[in-house]
């Protein structure tokens, strides 16, 4: 190290949800006089949310579409990655699924520490792990890696929304047209690009039409999509400032959708959470049995008739939320801050 006790890390962000993972991070290690390094590709909606929160970044474009046979796209990113790293002169390389840090860091002098909790990913994590320093995965995680994987007590989630870190603010209700008597119904549909996407999928235009005209007779129904809605849809458009979304997911009295990371958000926020998406099943992610199972926070199942079946059953249970707060309440006392546990981990880490 450059310095003594003084760290330089590069973080790569590849996602949305990236972003509130390192955010308090990058800000506590920042404060902490460590320096700091962010790289994001050119994700919208991440590069929005790094200026919303004023994090200083360098980006790059980002190439489109996914073909296992190409490796084009990868070894541009890499090449990013390590002439930055070059220049930056890094400790530590750091990102979630982190197959170009891990790659890098092999030619830089530093060390790779991935966070992981997608088991299904496959592809990704078959030309990632091998290179890879540290791996760290959530306790639930079910995949054994080997000497290289530690574990901790808590969710991805967990480094943004857990109550030492995340406090809901109400004024997200001034921008909704909602009655004070009116439940609030979120829906979240994604595009399925993504590289471990290849070959899922989740709800289809037909069920998304049967779910969101349902629904609507039991609340106000809010729609955050990834991909263009049909112009049908456009009367549910959720319309609130990006960074409110955790807010809005707190106050909400039900939340349905096929994303991975935003159903975990809600169920950890206390909010009823249905996830259908064809990764659900026996071969599912740990974290979503586990939310599931022992948590009982979440339902998640591949089936879009069993979703909605579900969904009209439990919105019109009275004081449902009431019910998974008690859920929630039992879950953080079993799982910790991850941001603290990341700062920990680094600065301690020989």
């Amino acid at each position: 190290m450059t310095e003594v006790g003084k760290l330089r890390i590069l973080v790569k962000i590849s996602h949305p949800a990236h972003v509130h993972f390192f955010r308090n991070f990058i800000f506590e290690m920042g404060n902490r006089g460590h320096n700091l390094f962010v790289m994001s590709t050119d994700t919208k909606s991440s590069l929005d949310l790094l200026k919303s929160y004023g994090i200083e970044h360098y980006y790059w474009k980002k190439t489109t579409g996914f073909n296992p046979l190409k490796i084009k796209g990868q070894i541009r990113q890499n090449y990013q990655i390590w002439k930055k790293a070059v220049e930056f002169k890094p400790d530590f390389l750091t990102a979630i699924g982190g197959t170009s840090i891990s790659h890098v860091s092999r030619f830089v002098d530093a060390k790779s520490i991935v966070f992981n909790d997608s088991e299904r990913a496959d592809f990704q994590n078959a030309i990632t792990h091998p290179f890879s320093d540290i791996i760290i995965t959530p306790e639930s995680y079910r995949d054994d890696i080997g000497p290289k994987q530690i574990r901790y007590p808590g969710y991805h989630e967990l480094a943004y929304l857990h109550p030492k870190r995340f406090t809901p603010d109400p004024i997200v209700l001034d921008y909704l047209d909602v009655d004070e008597d009116e439940k609030i119904i979120v829906l979240r549909f994604i595009a399925w690009k993504a590289v471990h996407d290849v070959g899922q999928s989740g709800i289809s235009i037909e069920q998304k039409r049967e779910l969101v005209s349902n629904l609507n007779e039991h609340g106000k129904v809010f729609i955050t999509s990834e991909s263009k809605l049909p112009s049908e849809f456009e009367p549910y458009r959720l319309n609130i400032p990006k960074d409110k979304i955790h807010d809005l997911l707190y106050y909400a009295d039900f939340y349905m959708g096929d994303s991975q990371t935003m159903a975990t958000e809600s169920a950890v926020l206390g909010t009823p959470t249905i996830r259908c998406n064809s990764f659900a099943g026996d071969n599912d992610m740990g974290n979503f049995i586990e939310l599931e199972k022992k948590y009982g926070l979440m339902y998640s199942t591949p089936d879009p008739k069993k979703a909605l079946k579900t969904a009209e059953k439990w919105i019109q249970v009275p004081k449902l939320k009431d019910k998974w707060k008690k859920k929630r309440e039992r879950l953080l006392k079993e799982k910790i801050d991850v941001t603290d546990y990341m700062i920990n981990f680094f600065e301690k880490y020989v």
